[in-house]
């Protein structure tokens, strides 16, 4: 409220403390009721996919999506059940999210957002062993080449 007034606003940029994680600061953005905005929804993964159940790696590849609607139709969150990901290949893809009839997906229906991978081993780099005499000196003076010149620029000083 603005002097007695209701005006319809959308937050954005949330700014929380570093330490406390209290709400510092928040952007405000007057909008029109009547008039369709874009807008980017967070995405939350619900439910538990019997693929990763068995040892395999769920990777969310975006966490939020592009739509269209009303600002009062906006919803606050977009829930995806990853419960149906049941083989390796299976990945959701914003195509495949179910919106209300109100909300119009502007994301690229191909757009990957959640994945499944196997777990990959990483390899160590094995170091080769070297003798110590196979490895080439790099600021070593042969015995006595440093300290002759020097004396030898003395002398003819």
């Amino acid at each position: 409220m603005l002097d007695g007034t209701k005006i319809p606003v959308l937050f954005r940029n949330a700014q929380y403390h570093p330490v406390v994680g209290n709400l510092i600061h928040i952007d405000c953005f007057k909008v029109n009721l009547k008039e369709k905005i874009v807008a980017t929804v967070p995405v939350e993964l619900i439910g538990e996919a019997p693929i990763v159940k068995a040892g395999n790696i769920l990777i969310p590849v975006t966490s939020e999506i592009e739509v269209e609607a009303l600002p009062a139709d906006l919803p606050e969150k977009i829930e995806i059940d990853i419960s149906t990901m049941e083989t390796l290949e299976a990945m959701i893809c914003a195509g495949d999210i179910k919106l209300d009839e109100k909300v119009e997906l502007k994301t690229a229906a191909d757009q990957v957002i959640v994945k499944v991978e196997e777990p990959k081993e990483e390899e160590e780099p094995v170091a080769e062993e070297v003798a110590p005499g196979d490895v080439p000196a790099t600021e070593q003076k042969a015995p006595g080449e440093g300290e002759e010149g020097e004396d030898k620029k003395e002398d003819e000083k």
